[in-house]
């Protein structure tokens, strides 16, 4: 599912005053030589006074490793043309059905909508209001599709494609996400043509990996640039040193996702093995999540995966 990744400003650092030389006949080397000893003196009693691996510590390497963090994150995205307008659409194996915003759906002509009988929810559990749904027309690399398309009341969410998709654009997800997309080879996909006229509901993809020596399934969602656990599964993998954060991760309801800290895991999965940054959220019950940050390391076999997702007919509620 879509979450956005804010970096928070850094806190101003204390001010405190250099020595001056107030008397004449000190001299500018003895000067620097005093400043040194100060500065030392002060930079000694913080580290003393900081609790490096603590909630709300800090850690020297912290700001080093933020980078990382910050840089390992990338979006997933799809030139399509809608009803004859270029969308981008970010894919999002978090979620269910592909939805937009109300200002798009303004920019595609305001297509005559239907009542969605169904609710979808951001990952804090907030419901989110949706205008209706249309049968859209999508055009990617000269295939046309009729695809069902939600709306959604707020102008500000993301355009996302969400599982319920898949199917039909046959798309080879492996080189999608390395940076080559192409079509798989033509086949008979009865459910792919099914999708269009029937309602469909769809299970999350999911996959256990070996963190810190501890096997944990985690869903792999592509709409989520940072990868996470729950605090409870932080420790049941040993309780790894948590590293104070200025991330600020925003689900698609706007509402901030509470953080316990950030830290650095040994992963295993298929024969890899990498060293990946992971964020533990404040949510004691919500699963663990294989974001985009984790992509460039570890090589998920996507067509694998999204080819195992099972659909269900006629679904009351899904989560966005």
């Amino acid at each position: 599912m879509q979450r956005e990744t804010i970096v928070g400003s850094k806190s101003k650092p204390e001010t405190d005053s250099l020595p001056v030389a107030k008397q004449p006949r000190i001299t500018e080397v003895q000067f620097m030589k005093n400043a040194a000893k100060f500065l030392r003196r002060k930079c000694l009693k913080l580290i003393k006074n900081l609790s490096i691996g603590k909630k709300g510590g800090f850690d020297l390497n912290s700001f080093e490793e933020q980078k990382n963090f910050e840089s390992s994150s990338t979006d997933y995205n799809l030139p399509l043309t809608i009803n004859d307008r270029s969308v981008t659409m970010t894919i999002d194996s978090g979620i269910h059905n592909s939805i937009v915003s109300n200002v798009v759906w303004r920019r595609l002509g305001e297509p005559r909508l239907e009542l969605v009988t169904f609710t979808m929810q951001a990952s804090s559990g907030a419901q989110l209001k949706l205008k209706g749904q249309f049968m859209a027309d999508v055009n990617y690399a000269g295939r046309v599709y009729q695809l069902p398309l939600i709306v959604s009341e707020r102008p500000d969410i993301g355009n996302l494609l969400g599982r319920r998709w898949f199917p039909a654009l046959h798309l080879d997800w492996n080189m999608i996400f390395r940076g080559a997309p192409q079509f798989l080879p033509e086949s008979d996909n009865r459910l792919a043509s099914e999708m269009a006229s029937q309602s469909f509901s769809s299970d999350h993809c999911y996959v256990n990996v070996n963190v810190e020596g501890t096997t944990i399934g985690m869903m792999l969602d592509t709409g989520s640039t940072n990868s996470d656990i729950s605090l409870a599964q932080w420790e049941s993998i040993g309780k790894p040193r948590l590293k104070a954060t200025r991330l600020e991760i925003i689900d698609a309801a706007n509402d901030s996702v509470p953080l316990e800290g950030v830290c650095t895991v040994k992963v295993k999965y298929c024969g890899q093995d990498a060293l990946l940054p992971l964020v533990v959220t404040g949510d004691r019950t919500v699963g663990g999540t294989i974001g985009t940050d984790w992509f460039e390391k570890i090589r998920f076999d996507f067509n694998s995966i999204f080819d195992q997702i099972t659909f269900h007919q006629k679904p009351t509620s899904g989560t966005l």
